[in-house]
């Protein structure tokens, strides 16, 4: 379909019509008023190039509109109009000629330029911006902090209620998928920082000068992993928002933003659920069909590699980047392949995956001007730290859930220092505290080719 023709099927609507929409119906999430009568959006949608015409048209038309009763709150930050977006329900209703949520969401890459700049004109300058279409207004009310980038999301993948945070810093739930604190809260203390770095959904605005969490669980490097338990914030899309904050970041500091971010200390830590949330789910997912063991690690390290190359170009220089852990030790994945031993299949399948990632961290290191990556080598510290008395590496310290996460509201386990799982996947706090350490401060064994404090 021709980007003039989808414009043509555009029906302007008089602003007032909807501009006095029932704010209590939004739950906290935008409410976007488009001029779209007779827009096939199925269409429309699978040709982004006419989509962003048409947010082109809707945008820039030729002159400025009256704006009768205009009324816009205080300015809110990028990161905050990004969030609204994403915070809504995929097919919630705007009203008879509104988008729906996900329209936006799913042409997020395409249109976020023209969206942000739109929205923060319109809460910055109390008006709409020149040219703009008098049918086309944004709401977007402040909406409550979330301490887990995957606490607003539709998704399994949650861990914003108890046992989960019971040795947290007051003993609440934030989000994170142990029962205290994880490796980046323990570096980050390691570094000096009086407060843990805060998530992005968090809306944090200047503190996102100390730094930003894009982490979220269940997500991966391939765009489909973790769809079986609902949304997630997959990797191309946290380096979405991590191109927002950035964004937003520049009018922060002098000079250019690649002269900040180079002094910055950047941490990845992603790929386990390309293998539990995908490989190794064959009922659900065709990956382990389609690709050898080798192939799928290669396919992996591809996408991987685009996506650090990124990283760098933005003007990260220095990047930790933890390798995959013993996936199949751990206490789910025995479970699932009835084992009282570690699963032998899915570990040599992660040591590929770890043997290619070095591989990266050398050639990058070789070849990108003043690159310094390093590699935490998780597979081996697992097996090979000493842990103390009675310490027990593969049990985990709540009732499970069938997924293998903790039941809300469960008992945790009375000693959890001796418990080397929350739940059926992921780490106790205790565990994490020893990887950051040995992260942090080893200078070989388990890092490659130096440490943290070395990288620093």
């Amino acid at each position: 379909m021709e980007s003039k023709a989808i414009l043509n099927t555009i029906k302007p609507l008089p602003f007032d019509k909807h501009f006095l929409a029932e704010p209590e119906g939004l739950s906290g999430g935008i409410l976007l008023l488009w001029n779209t009568t007779s827009v096939d959006f199925q269409s429309v949608g699978k040709d982004l190039h006419a989509v962003h015409s048409v947010v082109k048209g809707c945008l820039i038309p030729d002159e400025k509109p009256p704006v009768p009763h205009l009324s816009i709150p205080t300015s809110f930050s990028i990161i905050e109009i990004h969030q609204a977006i994403f915070s809504m329900g995929r097919f919630k209703a705007h009203g008879p000629n509104g988008f729906h949520p996900f329209f936006f969401q799913q042409h997020w890459a395409t249109m976020w330029p023209d969206l942000l700049t739109f929205c923060h004109t319109c809460f910055s300058f109390k008006s709409l911006p020149l040219g703009a279409n008098n049918t086309c207004i944004f709401l977007i009310p402040k909406v409550q902090h979330h301490a887990g980038n995957n606490n607003a999301l539709d998704t399994m993948a949650k861990a914003n209620y108890s046992p989960y945070g019971v040795d947290f810093p007051g003993g609440v739930p934030t989000g994170r998928f142990t029962n205290g604190r994880t490796i980046a809260d323990f570096i980050t203390q390691f570094l000096g920082f009086k407060e843990f770095i805060q998530p992005y959904s968090a809306h944090i605005g200047q503190d996102a000068l100390r730094g930003v969490n894009y982490a979220s669980g269940a997500a991966g490097i391939l765009p489909e992993t973790g769809s079986n338990l609902g949304e997630r914030i997959w990797l191309d899309q946290q380096l979405q928002n991590y191109n927002v904050t950035i964004s937003m970041l520049q009018s922060m500091v002098k000079g250019p933003i690649a002269n900040y971010l180079n002094k910055c200390l950047y941490t990845v830590n992603i790929g386990s659920n390309d293998y539990i949330n995908n490989y190794f789910l064959p009922q659900q997912f065709p990956s382990s069909k389609l690709f050898t063991k080798d192939e799928y690690a290669t396919l992996l390290i591809s996408r991987y590699r685009a996506r650090l190359l990124a990283l760098y170009d933005s003007g990260a220089r220095k990047i930790v980047v933890f390798g995959l852990g013993q996936i199949g030790c751990t206490p789910a994945e025995k479970a699932r392949f009835n084992s009282t031993k570690c699963v032998d299949e899915i570990n040599k399948a992660v040591d590929l995956f770890n043997t290619k990632l070095v591989s990266l961290v050398d050639d990058f290191n070789l070849k990108l001007l003043e690159a310094k990556f390093t590699y935490i080598n998780l597979s081996a510290l697992q097996s090979s730290t000493s842990f103390p008395f009675g310490f027990i590496m593969d049990s985990y310290c709540c009732k499970l859930r069938s997924d293998f996460m903790c039941e809300p509201l469960s008992p945790p386990c009375r000693n959890r220092l001796f418990h080397g799982y929350m739940d059926g996947f992921h780490p106790s706090e205790f565990v994490n505290q020893a990887a950051a350490t040995i992260a942090y401060n080893d200078p070989f064994l388990f890092v490659h080719p130096m440490s943290i404090r070395q990288l620093l």
